[in-house]
């Protein structure tokens, strides 16, 4: 498998979840649905994640192309600690779509933990996130 070509355009897909009150599932399932029919993976990305950059998105992406043997999911860490953004091969997407409520994909990668790439990064952004008003302020002090 060829390495992502980092000058290579790459389509965005914005969509519109309605049901989002029925939980992050939803949300997951509308942006997999939303996908081209050939797409091999998809790269989930919250929105509450600031510090993410370029870089750090193309070290998954990379370590998904460059893999022995293709990942369920790459997922990063950061000093042992389970981060995002998570890369979600198609052979997830029907157990994904199956689930319910206010769950993402944790499940489903610890049913599939011996095919998931963890991706040890020196990189806390990957854990970082900004759910409430004070770790907004925590963040832009």
């Amino acid at each position: 498998m060829a390495s992502f070509d980092h000058e290579e355009s790459v389509p965005v897909y914005i969509c519109y979840n309605p049901q989002f009150t029925d939980g992050q599932a939803t949300s997951l399932q509308i942006g997999l649905h939303e996908l081209p029919a050939d797409a091999e993976a998809a790269l989930v990305l919250l929105v509450d994640q600031p510090l993410l950059t370029p870089t750090l998105i193309n070290q998954v992406i990379d370590a998904y192309c460059t893999a022995n043997q293709k990942p369920a999911a790459v997922v990063p860490t950061c000093e042992g600690r389970r981060g995002n953004p998570v890369l979600l091969d198609r052979a997830l997407f029907a157990e994904l779509q199956a689930l319910e409520g206010d769950v993402g994909a944790r499940d489903v990668l610890q049913r599939h933990a011996e095919q998931v790439l963890w991706l040890e990064l020196n990189d806390q952004a990957v854990l970082i996130d900004m759910d409430t008003p004070e770790a907004y302020r925590h963040l832009h002090g």
